[in-house]
């Protein structure tokens, strides 16, 4: 599993999620629940459409009661272990609206600093912790 332990926009509680992720015949699979502003869990499901190189992952998602979205996620980091940091970009397809952000992924879930290596890419974003 995967925790989102900082973020540059704290939108809502759904950004501060815990991913799951497999490989199904050779396509990522990322999965995450989240509750609503009702208080109603939300599951929602992703798979990689494309890849663009080592750095870019493009996937298709669809919730419970969400629009379909793309998701692209950009590598801008990693030690291939315990952290690793993304750029966001979310396209909603009802509407082509977009929403952007970036994260910071690790591995322990009480990850309240941001990891070394991660620091010189994220100390301009202005991180905020999601605990």
């Amino acid at each position: 599993a995967g925790y989102v332990t900082h973020v540059k926009d704290k939108t809502s509680a759904s950004v501060c999620q815990t991913f799951t992720t497999s490989t199904q015949d050779g396509k990522y699979k990322v999965e995450y629940k989240y509750n609503n502003k009702d208080g109603k869990e939300i599951k929602v499901s992703c798979e990689t459409t494309n890849q663009g190189g080592d750095q870019k992952l493009t996937f298709s998602c669809n919730g419970d009661e969400s629009s379909t979205f793309q998701a692209e996620f950009t590598i801008m980091g990693t030690d291939y272990n315990d952290y690793a940091v993304f750029y966001r970009c979310v396209t909603f397809t009802s509407s082509g609206s977009k929403a952007d952000n970036y994260l910071v992924l690790s591995r322990k879930s009480n990850n309240e600093q941001i990891p070394g290596g991660a620091k010189g890419l994220t100390e301009k974003l202005k991180l905020q912790k999601c605990s």
